[in-house]
């Protein structure tokens, strides 16, 4: 045989590494035109394995919910009667396939476009002028709680005495999780979880004005009791000449800095 030294050996060799070279780079241009849903005519049938991804981007799910299911032209049509766009009419009809298994006690509601409209007008009843559909999206679980008008209203009732400073339709829109009787998975009820933020907050920062924080970021009720603590001690570290007035000050000007102390560092 020829040796490995040899010219003609070395030249074979690199000849059989571009070529391997040059169609594995074929495979993944060609997998990433099926991916991304190129104009390649003729050459691919996406059929009904593949949807549309929430930026655009064709995606392949054989392996998930198909999405060409027989609900989904009425879900479609509901949400877009209620002003959702593209993106929001795509992503809320997303919590309705079966992939979603992290919601799956809710997926039959995001699929029956009447049950949807029931829940709609109900929450827009009990809540007026709050932006429903942007609260469904951001915590789809609460559309269980227009089905269950006694827990919706005493979920009202339960979170205006405990924030009764608040402006509270305005806090639920922005963090409509606090309408759930757990606002985070496996984490504390929400009565138990309000009072315990409220009264750690006050403890860290006595000069805080609490619940205009909670208005400004309610987001803020769903940190762990840990965070808000380590939190107030990097904005001391940060900010070695203010004392816990100014830190509270601060805050009061800025209040994500509670949650995210390095914002303006």
């Amino acid at each position: 045989g020829t040796p490995s030294g040899h010219p003609r050996w070395r030249s074979c060799a690199s000849n059989r590494r571009a070529v391997r070279h040059s169609s594995e780079n074929s495979n993944q241009e060609e997998s990433h035109d099926k991916i991304r849903g190129r104009n390649l005519p003729g050459k691919y049938d996406f059929g009904e394995n593949y949807m549309w991804g929430a930026d655009g981007i064709r995606q392949n799910s054989a392996s998930w919910d198909t999405m060409s299911s027989p609900w989904e032209p009425d879900v479609e049509k509901f949400w877009e009667s209620v002003g959702a766009s593209p993106t929001q009419t795509l992503r809320l009809v997303n919590v309705g396939a079966k992939w979603q298994s992290e919601k799956e006690a809710i997926t039959h509601i995001y699929r029956d476009a009447a049950f949807l409209r029931h829940i709609f007008i109900t929450l827009g009843t009990f809540l007026p002028g709050a932006d429903v559909l942007s609260m469904m999206q951001k915590a789809p679980q609460v559309a269980e709680l227009g089905m269950e008008v006694s827990v919706l209203t005493q979920r009202l009732v339960q979170l205006r005495s405990l924030m009764p400073a608040i402006d509270l339709l305005n806090v639920l829109e922005q963090c409509p999780q606090l309408l759930l009787n757990q606002p985070k998975a496996g984490g504390e009820e929400v009565e138990w979880l309000i009072e315990a933020r409220f009264h750690q907050m006050e403890q860290l920062l006595p000069t805080l004005n609490v619940s205009s924080i909670v208005q400004a970021y309610p987001q803020v009720l769903l940190r762990c009791e840990r965070e808000l603590k380590d939190n107030v001690m990097e904005l001391s570290s940060l900010h070695p000449s203010l004392d816990l007035h100014g830190i509270a000050q601060m805050v009061q000007n800025d209040p994500e800095q509670m949650i995210r102390p390095h914002l303006r560092a």
